[in-house]
């Protein structure tokens, strides 16, 4: 079997080589030999072009310089001249023909490129029209040369190539140079003689600018050669002037106009045409790289064509084992599986899109999946019932199922047991279960049911009460799901009912502990009112003899002691009704009796209270009081009388817990939200976040040494707290034990009124 595999493996591999990888692989070859064949005659082309081109170019060039030449030498002025400077010695005269040579010269210097004009005469003058008027032979040597050379040419016009201006002060260090000699005739011998060379001077920078557009691809180089082998142009500047390689001189003598040469440890290709005028050579060196790119951009093509094509067919070949070879294998083998070990369940097959072999998987998974089945419907059956019936006992709630097309009622044993009934046998009437619903209860619940029928809500739940056997009532809590057929109509409902009766007793007892705790709170406060009330009346009298006897009004004391303990009395009085009135303040706050006196307060006035009251206190424990509130401060709506209690409580407490040399500064501002904050601060000893939350409790104190020192009943920072809040607004407190405290009286922006208050007219507090 293995081998019958492999063998259909092998034939699909050939199928698929035969009909791709091999006729691409023939496509491509054919492709690469006919592109680099028709790459190489059109890259031929286009240099030939081009070489044409610049060749006509450099052709005109030499022809308008060798006119001008002519031109020149055959100028008779300039012969003439030539012939009576040879003739006559006196200055005058070689000075005025040299003006006349040069007036004629300066008339040729508009050609461009053009750089100098330079006439040699044979007994050694010179006679220069060029960029400068400084002129100097540069070498004496260098002048004979030029002049033996153009004699001796066969040409017309000789060229020189690249040489060294003859100037030595010219600008233009290397030049073109084209010389032609001026003959004169003997009269007697007939025979003729130079009488000087006319030398024209070209500039290198202008052959540079005709040729350096040429783009030939990378690497390549457009040069021009004289017939020294020099170079007249190329790319690279520093290289103008240098002779050519022998190799390129060997390559252009042996292969005409193309040929290739290595140049620099590159295979070239080189391209040449002559310029006939000048002897030059017009040469393209091109990289062979450059010139088979496209031919090698086609066979890379070609090459990972072929590559992909081999993936192709390597993932095509692994498709084809995997989605025909192995789901035959696998077939077989569970087939004889399955006859092996019959009662061992047969892993089944994966089905994988919809051909032939995804039927013949289904088809095998469907038998075997068969086969289970059947051998599986009687343990399942036995399974499900016995867990049905093991559900049935162990749930602690009452299970009912409604047939509603039948219109019968099964309820569960622990539903018949919560109410102390005995077992019906069989479904029976839904009356069963709401004929026992409390009267109060039936309507909300049967509106429940019908709800929940009616697909207006997503479960029934109710509690309600329900009749016990002894005759009591219980609590039900009851759930329940409508099974709906296709239209979406109700065939059947069924849920559970819990006993929640005491959990209904437990919330009653809470809420009957809320209420007595709420007329315990009550009782209390009205109490603290009353017994606030009885002491005031006592206080008043104590306080108003005390200040009678203090003051003398009837008569001397006698004893100075006396006066002294009139005093005493009267304080004691004076502070007992203060922590009376905080009592009764905070007991009326709490039970929201207290209503609110409102009116405009500058926050600035009403802080001058607080700190005259404070002064005696501060000036006592050698603390310094600071007030730092902004006159422009806008007013706010409230009772002036509670806010400057908790100013005063607040500053009280400051200065009691404050070192002596401390300072407590009480500030204000206007915050970005448009509230205004009230700000205490001091440098004392101050507050944990456990001690913050027991001074905001009524009667709470901070469990400190040094504040126990200090008078007080815990009562004004929470007061000042509440206040606060009765205006809508917050208190906070930030501190540190050992860095002191800072709190925060905030008033919203709804109790900000944008305009300045006069300070309410002063309170007399009654004794």
């Amino acid at each position: 079997m293995k081998r019958r595999n492999l063998t259909l493996f092998r034939r699909f591999i050939i199928y698929l080589m035969a009909l791709s990888v091999i006729p691409l692989a023939l496509l491509g070859g054919v492709s690469y030999y006919f592109s680099r064949q028709t790459v190489e005659k059109l890259s031929d082309r286009f240099v030939a072009e081009v070489l044409a081109g610049r060749r006509d170019l450099l052709e005109l060039q030499a022809r308008q310089i060798e006119s001008l030449v002519a031109n020149i030498s055959g100028v008779e002025g300039i012969v003439s001249a030539l012939r009576e400077t040879s003739a006559a010695a006196d200055t005058y005269t070689r000075l005025a023909t040299q003006a006349r040579i040069g007036y004629i010269l300066n008339g040729y210097l508009n050609i461009e490129g053009l750089v100098s004009i330079d006439i040699l005469a044979a007994d050694g003058r010179h006679f220069h029209v060029g960029e400068t008027l400084d002129v100097e032979i540069g070498d004496g040597a260098r002048a004979a040369q030029v002049f033996d050379r153009a004699a001796a040419s066969d040409r017309p016009v000789h060229w020189f190539g690249v040489v060294d201006s003859l100037n030595a002060n010219s600008s233009h260090r290397q030049v073109i140079s084209a010389a032609k000699i001026v003959w004169g005739v003997d009269r007697q011998t007939v025979s003729r003689y130079p009488i000087a060379v006319v030398v024209v001077n070209y500039s290198l920078d202008t052959l540079r600018n005709q040729l350096s557009g040429v783009d030939l691809g990378s690497d390549s180089a457009l040069m021009v050669i004289d017939a020294q082998g020099r170079l007249l142009f190329h790319p690279e500047d520093g290289r103008v002037g240098r002779r050519v390689s022998e190799s390129l001189i060997a390559a252009l003598a042996a292969e005409g106009e193309s040929g290739s040469v290595t140049l620099g440890g590159i295979d070239m290709a080189v391209f040449s045409v002559r310029i006939e005028r000048t002897e030059w050579r017009l040469v393209a060196a091109i990289p062979q790289h450059t010139l088979s790119a496209p031919t090698t951009v086609i066979g890379g093509a070609t090459v990972a064509s072929l590559f992909l094509c081999l993936v192709v067919v390597a993932g095509a070949a692994t498709l084809y084992a995997r989605r025909v070879v192995d789901p035959i294998k696998a077939v077989t083998e569970r087939f004889r599986a399955a006859r092996a070990m019959p009662d061992r369940p047969v892993e089944a097959l994966p089905v994988r899109g919809d051909d032939e072999i995804a039927d013949l998987a289904g088809g095998f998974n469907a038998f075997m999946q068969a086969v289970a089945e059947r051998r599986a419907a009687a343990d399942a059956l036995v399974i499900s019932e016995e867990r049905y019936s093991l559900a049935m006992r162990g749930a602690n709630d009452g299970l009912w199922d409604w047939d509603l097309e039948t219109d019968t009622l099964y309820l569960s044993p622990r539903w018949f047991q919560m109410l102390g009934l005995e077992e019906a046998g069989g479904p029976g009437a839904p009356a069963a279960w709401l004929g026992r619903i409390h009267p109060e209860d039936r309507g909300a619940v049967e509106a429940g049911i019908r709800a929940h029928l009616d697909g207006e809500t997503a479960h029934f739940e109710s509690e309600h009460r329900v009749r016990h056997a002894d005759g009591s009532w219980i609590w039900f809590l009851a759930r329940g799901l409508a099974v709906r057929n296709e239209a979406e109509a109700p065939q059947r409902m069924a849920g559970s009912c819990t006993d929640i009766t005491e959990r209904k007793a437990a919330a009653e007892r809470l809420i009957r502990a809320r209420d007595d705790a709420e007329a315990a709170n009550r009782a209390k406060s009205e109490f603290l009112a009353m017994m606030s009330h009885e002491l005031r009346t006592p206080l008043n009298a104590i306080i108003g003899f005390s200040d009678m006897i203090a003051e003398e009004l009837y008569g001397p004391l006698g004893d100075a002691r006396y006066m002294h303990y009139a005093q005493d009395i009267k304080a004691s009085g004076e502070r007992l009704l203060g922590n009376i009135n905080m009592i009764l303040d905070l007991s009326k706050i709490d039970s929201d009796q207290i209503e609110l006196n409102e009116d405009l307060i500058s926050l600035a006035d009403l802080a001058r209270l607080p700190q005259r009251m404070l002064a005696g206190m501060a000036a006592k424990g050698g603390v310094y009081l600071r007030c730092c509130i902004p006159a422009d401060l806008p007013v706010v709506r409230g009772d002036a009388r509670l806010i400057e209690q908790a100013v005063t409580n607040l500053m009280s407490n400051a200065v009691k817990a404050s070192h002596r040399g401390g300072t407590v500064e009480l500030s204000a501002a206007r915050d970005v939200d448009g509230s205004v904050t009230l700000q205490v601060a001091d440098q004392g000893i101050g507050m944990n976040p456990d001690e913050i939350e027991i001074a905001v409790t009524p009667f709470g104190q901070v469990s400190s040494g040094y504040c126990r020192t200090q008078e007080g009943t815990g009562l004004g920072l929470p007061l000042s707290k509440r206040i606060i809040e009765k205006h809508g607004g917050t208190l906070t407190i930030r501190s540190a034990r050992g860095a002191g405290t800072v709190v925060r009286a905030r008033f919203p922006a709804s109790r900000v009124v944008a305009e300045t208050a006069p300070l309410p007219a002063p309170r007399v507090r009654s004794g």
